[in-house]
């Protein structure tokens, strides 16, 4: 389902959470100012979530950690205002892109994300996050992108040319 930039307003129904063979979620560019529902949980076929530049609120992030068929997120400019709790992407055996981007996250970057295999695209710019980068992101010899710029972050620039 793509609904992007359509001017949708008001608050998502509830009914959503019965699509579960729903495979593609894009709200994007709308003024959707509702609640995240723990019922997403249910889409249990999804694998792209594209929901940037919306104005959801509620507790978002615990939703998608138990979506086994999760492959893309983006996030970006939604005002998500959350603990960054990214162990519950560990689960997620078929993530590969993950855009957070310019949101007010806290918390740290998990080492288990390391083991999500798949993951070649992070973009998490200007959330807030601290922590170092994780001494395993050098086990990610399929990153094609990692923008993390203007976050609290420390440590040293790993070698990834093994």
């Amino acid at each position: 389902m793509t609904l992007l930039n359509n001017n949708i307003t008001g608050t998502l129904p509830a009914s959503l959470c019965l699509l579960t063979d729903l495979i593609t979620f894009d709200l994007s560019h709308n003024p959707i100012t509702s609640s995240f529902f723990d019922c997403f949980s249910d889409l249990v076929n999804l694998q792209t979530l594209y929901l940037y530049t919306s104005q959801l609120t509620g507790t978002i992030l615990p939703c998608i950690g138990a979506l086994p068929s999760l492959a893309m997120l983006d996030f970006t400019y939604t005002a998500m205002n959350e603990d960054f709790q990214n162990d519950i992407l560990c689960n997620l055996t078929n993530f590969q892109y993950f855009e957070l981007e310019t949101n007010t996250l806290t918390g740290t970057i998990d080492p288990c994300i390391c083991d999500l295999l798949y993951l070649n695209y992070i973009i998490l710019s200007e959330s807030y996050l601290t922590s170092s980068i994780p001494e395993c992101f050098s086990q990610l010899t399929g990153m094609t992108s990692f923008w993390v710029e203007d976050n609290m972050l420390s440590g040293l620039l790993l070698d990834i040319s093994n």
